[in-house]
């Protein structure tokens, strides 16, 4: 998250200080001259930082994720082994039609909480959310999604 929002609400102006110290790392590992993570200058950084009205967030599920310290540097980059996790979700949390949709109610209000915490007191709107159903009449799965 922090990639596209630290450098617009963060008080640095630049991606957090984790992509900057493993994706050069990785670069380098992975046979690149210089690291694929472009800097700001502190000119760009100063510019950018606060240029917002409001974060629009997208939100429909929850994933969890683990640190794994080492993971090889072989074929393409890619965002899941630059941050060195890996996802998944519990089994037992309900979804709708879309399996990979799941409800997680407390897993919206930590992304809430957690936004606030790095970022303070930033108007945040929804623009998106919702529940996936079969096109049914009596979807009481979305009933149950939105309470």
């Amino acid at each position: 998250f922090g990639w596209y929002a630290d450098p617009i609400f963060h008080a640095t102006g630049d991606y957090p200080e984790v992509m900057r110290k493993l994706v050069p790392i990785r670069s380098k590992k992975g046979g690149f001259r210089r690291s694929r993570l472009p800097q700001f200058t502190k000119d760009e950084a100063e510019y950018i930082k606060g240029t917002y009205d409001f974060l629009g967030l997208n939100h429909y599920t929850t994933v969890l994720t683990k640190d794994i310290p080492e993971i090889p540097i072989d074929g393409k980059p890619a965002v899941d082994k630059d941050s060195r996790t890996v996802e998944w979700q519990d089994s037992s949390w309900p979804s709708g039609a879309s399996n990979w949709l799941k409800v997680v109610p407390w897993g919206f209000t930590k992304l809430l909480v957690w936004l606030e915490h790095r970022y303070g007191n930033v108007p945040i709107y929804i623009t998106e959310n919702g529940f996936s159903d079969h096109d049914e009449i009596n979807d009481q799965g979305r009933v149950n999604y939105y309470k």
